[in-house]
C-alpha cells in the first residue's frame, strides 16, 4: 500500500474506533454508567504519549470489558502491518487481522476491515503464480482441487 493508502487506512481505523466509542458511550450513559465520560482523547492518543495520570486511567479502562477497548486494541495492532518487509508475511498478518476484526461483529470495525481487505487485494500482483505462491505459503492452497 502506498503512503497515501496508509494514511487512508489509519483515518478509517480511527473513525471506526471513535464511532464504536460514541455508540458504547451512549448505551452506557443511558444505563447510568459513565465509564467512558471524558475519555475521548485517551482513546485517540498513542499510549506512549500519555502522561502518568492519564496512562493509569487508560490502563484502568483497558481492564474493563468494553467494545471501545477491543476496537482500540485492533486499531493499534494494525500498526504492525506497516513493519512487514515480506509480502507473504504481510498478507498472513492482514488476513488474520481482517478475520479477527470480522469476529468482533462491531459494524464500524467490520466495515473498515472489509475496506482494507478489498484495497489490499487490488494492490497485489494479479498473476496466478503469485496468488498460488502466497496461498501455499499461508497454508490455504487447495492441493486437491475438485
Amino acid at each position: 500500500m502506498s503512503p497515501c493508502g496508509r494514511l487512508h487506512v489509519i483515518k478509517h481505523l480511527n473513525e471506526a474506533a471513535d464511532k464504536i466509542r460514541r455508540q458504547e458511550h451512549r448505551q452506557l450513559s443511558a444505563a447510568g454508567n459513565h465509564t467512558l465520560t471524558d475519555t475521548k482523547y485517551l482513546w485517540r492518543q498513542r499510549r506512549e504519549n500519555l502522561c502518568q495520570r492519564a496512562a493509569a486511567e487508560f490502563r484502568s479502562l483497558l481492564g474493563e470489558d468494553l467494545q471501545t477497548g477491543t476496537a482500540w486494541a485492533l486499531k493499534e495492532n494494525f500498526r504492525r502491518f506497516w513493519k512487514y518487509t515480506s509480502v507473504a508475511w504481510a498478507l498472513k498478518f492482514l488476513w488474520g487481522w481482517v478475520e479477527t476484526a470480522r469476529a468482533t461483529e462491531l459494524t464500524p470495525l467490520v466495515n473498515t476491515a472489509e475496506m482494507i481487505d478489498k484495497h489490499a487485494a487490488h494492490g497485489l500482483p494479479k498473476s496466478a503464480s503469485f496468488r498460488n505462491g502466497a496461498l501455499f505459503f499461508l497454508g490455504k492452497l487447495d492441493l486437491n482441487p475438485a
